[in-house]
């Protein structure tokens, strides 16, 4: 192919990108920002189509022309990028028209499978990509919202050792992004960091102390109320602190309490049913990965559940993460801990009993527990309800006094 007519197909691809925009900070954008140029856009893809799709004679060569796929071949990957995806810049005839591109490049030019393919088998190809749409993102990345939405699916494209190897190029861009103030831009980015933290190690997040960094940022966004933002969040951190800090020490205070500490803060400051709800789900699935330390934590998270149990709609949450506290100092051998803290369990579980509100449900749970704990404490389990002979300081076997407190409840 002459020169002249690879400059024209150059400026082709050129013009199929979005524009910048100029909005700034003013607001979200919107998908009227974007349509008034939608059908130009897909003009502009289908005739790219018709071109590779003819498989002219020069294409083929194409990826071993360093001017061809640099100029060309990285463009309308990258155009492709920005459009495969339902954003407000697209349509269904866009994204069709976007992926039978890729398949052409893929087959004819690469002769590979996918574009993770394509990558690992041409690093540098890879490296060309990231330096073009990296020049946008530097610029005025909010300017830019295809530049945006095509790295994190360029990132979706890279894994493994490719990824722990570029992770300097990816992971500032992410962070740069979850800054933001718009949810949808941390949610972009926190699926960013979800599929860095499944492609490496430990030792490549603390190599250069950006262990740190994610986890700064991390904590930072969980003060949002937002419920997608925060599912998110949770499930990177989570991943984080598992892949950063694998064994709990309980004799050391680490990032695991400082989580903890957070975590139980807005258990038990939400008035949200929803977020309640969602927060005591983090609490059951932090347990485990406490182990034994969550016994430094039995005082605050006790009398939590406590006022959890007081909830209706709380209530099975709240006893759950008693049973799941139970069955972890249990297996850690730490039931000891437990007979410090049976009034502050006690409590709840006798009031449910009492309750003529309480389910079927919770009524079982509440009484299986109470005989759990009763059983534990032992010597310590004192009578402090009225009815009994025994003298409030006396020794008793728990499972007749539990029987008799159930059956004058039934």
């Amino acid at each position: 192919m002459n020169s002249s007519k690879l400059k024209d197909n150059i400026n082709l691809v050129n013009s199929g990108f979005l524009e910048k925009l100029q909005l700034g900070e003013d607001r979200p954008l919107v998908k009227e920002d974007f349509s008034y140029k939608i059908n130009d856009r897909l003009d502009i893809l289908n005739r790219l189509y018709a071109l590779v799709h003819s498989v002219p004679s020069w294409l083929p060569g194409l990826g071993r022309n360093q001017t061809g796929k640099k100029k060309f071949l990285v463009p309308l990957l990258l155009l492709c990028g920005e459009n495969v995806q339902s954003t407000l810049w697209t349509n269904s005839k866009i994204i069709q028209t976007s992926y039978l591109i890729l398949a052409t490049l893929k087959k004819d030019v690469f002769k590979a499978e996918s574009v993770s393919e394509i990558f690992n088998n041409d690093e540098d190809f890879l490296q060309l990509c990231l330096k073009s749409i990296q020049e946008k993102l530097e610029d005025d990345w909010k300017s830019y919202p295809g530049a945006q939405y095509c790295f994190s699916w360029l990132l979706r494209q890279v894994s493994g050792d490719l990824l722990r190897n570029n992770l300097q190029e990816f992971l500032p861009f992410a962070l740069r992004f979850l800054d933001d103030w718009q949810l949808e831009n941390k949610i972009c980015a926190l699926h960013c960091i979800d599929h860095i933290l499944d492609n490496v190690q430990k030792q490549d997040l603390t190599k250069f102390g950006h262990a740190d960094v994610i986890q700064s940022a991390l904590f930072h966004v969980q003060v949002h109320r937002d419920i997608e933002v925060l599912t998110v969040a949770y499930d990177c951190t989570f991943k984080f602190l598992q892949k950063t800090i694998p064994v709990k020490e309980p004799a050391k205070y680490d990032a695991w309490d400082e989580l903890t500490k957070k975590l139980l803060y807005n258990m038990e400051t939400e008035s949200n049913p929803e977020l309640k709800h969602f927060y005591g789900q983090k609490v059951l699935q932090l347990l485990p990965c406490l182990g034994l330390g969550t016994v430094r934590w039995l005082s605050t998270l006790l009398p939590i559940i406590s006022t959890h149990t007081q909830i209706p709609h709380c209530r099975s949450d709240g006893l759950i993460i008693l049973s799941n506290i139970l069955d972890v100092c249990s297996a850690k051998k730490a039931e000891e801990r437990i007979k410090f803290h049976v009034d502050t369990i006690y409590e709840p579980l006798i009031r449910l009993l009492y309750d003529l509100n309480t389910d079927e449900q919770v009524f079982k749970m509440s009484s299986d527990l109470l005989r759990r704990v009763a059983n534990i404490s032992k010597a310590e389990f004192r009578l402090q309800f009225e009815g009994f002979e025994e003298q409030h300081n006396s020794e008793c076997d728990a499972d007749r006094v539990v029987g008799e407190i159930l059956s004058g409840i039934l």
